[in-house]
């Protein structure tokens, strides 16, 4: 909701350029993850070592910090470098935020702890969007206005999860073990992040070759299908605690829920085609009212991206974790070629079904994987 205001605001070339510089510092937010947030909820929920869980949120805590303030100092030199607005300095802390939020919602995962992931989610959701409406009151740039909103909300998700995890006790009274260790078996989780979040730089890369424009109505596409990614990543986050428990037959049941589940989805996605472009009209405005057919294609390769987490997750519970990261990093390298090559052919159209192409083969060869894993 916060983006479609947000959107509403200002043209779409500002609101290109302000989702490529998120979707650049977002990517680098996954790669100062080192694979935490994933190694957590594996380290708890199957194999119940306290241990490696408290050395990995010290980690945590320490790789976010060096994140925000180093790539905060070297924004800020390029700005007095190249005369670049300092405001994005708010998105870089709002993206560390998040960053430490989910490695330590981790550890409720792990725990199939409901409330407490659900009520950060809500607070990091909700909380920019009153903001935002009522910063519109006052006389400050949109992107400004949008920059403090999302600060706002991840920080008052980070408080949240702060004081949860606080009381947790178990993790800070206990001995950790080297954090070299934790790093290396973190490793293939971190390989598999980075390329699986690589569809962050798909938006700099369209506006770079295409325009700002044309990322901006791109972005606006990519916007609508969040719902999406939010369920298949509470569903990737709750896979390994429940393959924990439910063993064998339900990892292959839930294999075939996410086979049909992914089949439904897109044919729901491509019958909604006649209304697409009053969809985006309504929702972002008269010039986004004819980007129907792009809102289409995103959405049907955001299904293919989401449905790769679950399936990703699945794989890693039963030993698959290097091989998920081979997978991740070879379709990460060819998403990137191919969004490049069908925005210079094509334009934003070209990279749109390019993107969904290579999810689209990524996700077979994710089947695949886990079919050879499980059978």
């Amino acid at each position: 909701m916060l983006f479609v205001l947000f959107a509403r605001s200002v043209d779409s070339g500002l609101f290109g350029e302000v989702n490529a510089l998120i979707g650049i510092a977002a990517f680098l937010g996954v790669m100062a993850d080192l694979g935490l947030s994933t190694f957590i909820v594996k380290a708890f929920a199957v194999d119940r070592d306290i241990s490696r869980v408290a050395a990995a949120l010290r980690i945590n805590q320490v790789s976010t910090s060096i994140f925000a303030l180093l790539l905060s100092a070297l924004y800020l030199v390029a700005c007095s470098a190249v005369g670049w607005t300092p405001w994005a300095v708010l998105v870089i802390a709002w993206v560390a935020f998040e960053k430490n939020v989910e490695a330590q919602l981790g550890v409720f995962i792990a725990q199939q702890a409901v409330v407490t992931p659900a009520v950060s989610i809500a607070i990091r959701r909700i909380l920019p969007v009153l903001c935002f409406i009522s910063l519109s009151s006052f006389d400050l740039a949109s992107e400004l206005t949008f920059g403090i909103s999302l600060l706002v909300g991840s920080f008052g998700g980070a408080l949240h999860a702060h004081f949860s995890i606080r009381r947790q006790s178990q993790f800070w009274e206990t001995e950790t073990i080297a954090w070299r260790l934790i790093l290396r078996e973190a490793l293939p989780y971190s390989l598999t992040n980075i390329a699986s979040q690589a569809r962050n730089l798909d938006i700099p890369i369209v506006a770079l070759l295409s325009g700002t424009s044309s990322a901006g109505i791109m972005a606006a596409a990519s916007k609508v299908s969040i719902p999406i990614f939010l369920v298949a990543s509470a569903i990737g986050s709750a896979v390994m605690p429940a393959v924990a428990r439910g063993g064998l037959q339900f990892s292959r049941r839930l294999l075939a829920y996410l086979s049909v589940g992914t089949i439904v989805a897109t044919v729901m996605a491509i019958c909604a085609l006649p209304w697409s472009n009053a969809i985006m009209g309504v929702l972002f405005g008269s010039g986004y009212s004819d980007a129907g057919n792009l809102l289409v294609l995103v959405v049907v390769g955001t299904i293919f991206a989401a449905v790769a987490s679950p399936l990703s997750s699945l794989a890693q519970a039963y030993r698959g974790a290097h091989a998920t990261a081979v997978i991740g990093l070879i379709f990460g390298v060819a998403l990137l070629a191919g969004v490049a090559m069908g925005s210079l052919v094509a334009g934003v159209e070209g990279a749109a079904w390019a993107a969904l192409a290579v999810q689209f083969l990524r996700v077979i060869s994710m089947v695949v994987l886990v079919k050879r894993l499980l059978f």
